[in-house]
């Protein structure tokens, strides 16, 4: 049975006078007796995990989620990663938390008994953990044996996941942002908000940006990722010689190292692509008199690394394995980080990833993310699609103002270099119903590698314009909610029926699939702002 592209495990057709044993998983003939769902377990299948007891109503056979061909796209992420799975456990069979992680346990000794090792341990965001495993066939037997276990409620095969950019401070103008630093009371403002950058990492050196904490998700190849706050989610103990993924013992071979595996032995969230870098400083880069300015100067960023640089093929990408992971942890830290920036992405589904962020925003994280770069439909995108994200488009501007300029402008942006129309729909933004909010996404100057800064284009410089809007909002009402915080930016959006004043309030042109999503601006959230500090003494604007 087909289901939104992936594949349900049914009983098989028996033959003549055969009916379907679900004890045995087998057909049998219709005179002999058969076992009840209760039963005891079949030959070589793991026992029922004995804190979530069985009930008289039998839990459903697990689900193995797998790719059709409208899954897959390996220019935009969805590439599957070979011998690499992601387990999810059906929770509702245990009674609480303690019982969960036993029964991931129990689990987990399975694969490795069968010849794999578990990367990512998951019991906050969702239930659940990632193996790999050095061969298809050691692949295919423990699916096999999972499939028969009730505990486990779907497996899905990880996927790539790549940043949505291709690498090249009028941002803040068209969105009306820049009248809050030119008020001297408030033009050392620091917002007292925690952003957490889903993404390449950050350059732990660079003077503009205020990188609170850092962490790595991915597996280097000798010491174990930087989990000194006794993180969980990544194991310690990963045996990459069982993996066949020893650099030391098959020769410096570093092809086989698929995402979330890295050759670097780095351990820290530090950046080594300039991906999360350049979207941090969109976000929050400091109101200091040097270089750039973010949207919410200042505040906390969580550098939380899911995305490598790999040198044999020049690209950066991570999997859906690592950035689920890295939603684990910030939803274990919901009490401290408000806001998350996602500027990644894949064309596919992921059920696994959807569930992860669905208990995050549950949790009153608000998250923002990018559409995607290759001017198609964003319901294609994960997790652009989620119903419960921001999901932001990119237009270009390049005067900070709304109308257009005479001329268009060559530029370049890989794949989708060319002359493109200053305030019109940016021709690679991906678009359609799922999309909440435009904003910037064209020849953006932020903050690089080395306290350099670069202009970059994609959705992934306009999402963060928006994760520093949601910022502001969040200092501002600290009790809302991720609902709050979507319906007041859609709210206080510039609308399609809005004429250009000639500065810059004003709709953008040629939006591809008129459905007209409304265009990020904040002068009514700079005013409250303003109004807000002048009222505040000096030092008392932000924490120490």
């Amino acid at each position: 049975m087909e289901v939104t592209g992936k594949v349900k495990i049914e009983a098989p057709k028996c033959g003549p006078n055969e009916v379907y044993d679900a004890g045995t998983d087998k057909c049998i003939q219709q005179n002999q007796p058969v076992n009840p769902g209760n039963a005891s377990n079949p030959p070589g299948k793991p026992p029922i995990d004995q804190v979530g007891s069985a009930t008289s109503v039998e839990p459903p056979r697990p689900t193995i989620l797998t790719a059709n061909a409208s899954d897959v796209e390996t220019d935009e992420g969805g590439q599957l990663i070979p011998f690499q799975q992601i387990v999810i456990v059906n929770d509702s069979m245990s009674k609480d938390i303690q019982s969960t992680k036993s029964t991931i346990q129990a689990l987990t000794d399975i694969v490795e008994n069968l010849g794999a090792e578990v990367i990512y341990s998951y019991d906050s965001a969702l239930a659940g953990f990632a193996f790999k495993a050095p061969n298809q066939q050691v692949t295919d037997n423990i699916v096999a044996a999972l499939s028969l276990d009730r505990r486990v409620k779907f497996i899905e095969q990880d996927k790539t996941v790549v940043p949505f950019s291709e690498q090249i401070p009028t941002g803040l103008q068209r969105i009306d942002a820049d009248g809050l630093y030119s008020v001297t009371k408030i033009g050392s403002f620091s917002a007292d908000v925690d952003i957490a950058i889903i993404d390449s990492g950050i350059d732990l050196d660079n003077p503009d940006l205020n990188v609170y904490s850092n962490i790595s998700m991915m597996i280097p190849q000798v010491s174990q990722p930087n989990i000194d706050d006794s993180s969980s989610i990544v194991n310690k103990n990963i045996d990459l010689n069982k993996l066949g993924l020893d650099n030391f013992t098959v020769g410096d071979n570093t092809t086989s190292f698929d995402p979330p595996f890295t050759s670097e032995s780095s351990t820290s969230g530090d950046d080594t692509c300039g991906h999360g870098t350049h979207v941090a400083g969109i976000a929050a880069a400091k109101a200091n008199s040097r270089g750039v300015v973010g949207i919410a100067p200042d505040a906390r960023l969580w550098a939380i690394k899911t995305l490598d640089y790999d040198k044999s093929r020049g690209i950066c990408q991570g999997s859906i394995s690592s950035t689920i992971a890295a939603i684990e942890y910030v939803t274990t830290l919901k009490d401290k980080i408000e806001i998350v920036n996602l500027s990644l992405g894949c064309k596919c589904n992921s059920t696994a990833l959807d569930d992860a962020i669905s208990r995050a925003v549950r949790s009153n994280i608000t998250i923002v993310v990018a559409a995607g770069n290759i001017n198609s439909d964003a319901s294609k995108f994960s997790p652009a699609n989620h119903k419960d994200v921001i999901a932001v488009s990119a237009i270009t501007d390049l005067d900070g103002k709304c109308g257009g300029l005479n001329k268009p402008k060559w530029i370049k942006a890989g794949q989708s270099s060319g002359l493109y129309d200053d305030d019109t729909f940016s021709r690679f933004s991906n678009y359609g119903k799922v999309v909440d909010i435009a904003a910037p996404g064209v020849m953006i100057n932020s903050t690089d590698m080395n306290g350099s800064y670069s202009l970059g284009n994609g959705t992934s410089m306009a999402a963060p314009h928006v994760t520093g809007a949601a910022a502001l909002y969040k200092i501002l009402h600290p009790a809302s909610t991720p609902t709050d915080i979507r319906n007041a930016l859609v709210r206080d959006g510039i609308q399609s029926s809005v004429v250009c004043d000639g500065d810059r309030h004003g709709y953008f042109n040629k939006d591809p699939d008129h459905i007209f999503e409304p265009l990020l601006y904040l002068d009514d959230l700079v005013k409250e702002l303003k109004q807000k500090f002048d009222n505040v003494p000096a030092s008392q604007h932000s924490k120490p």
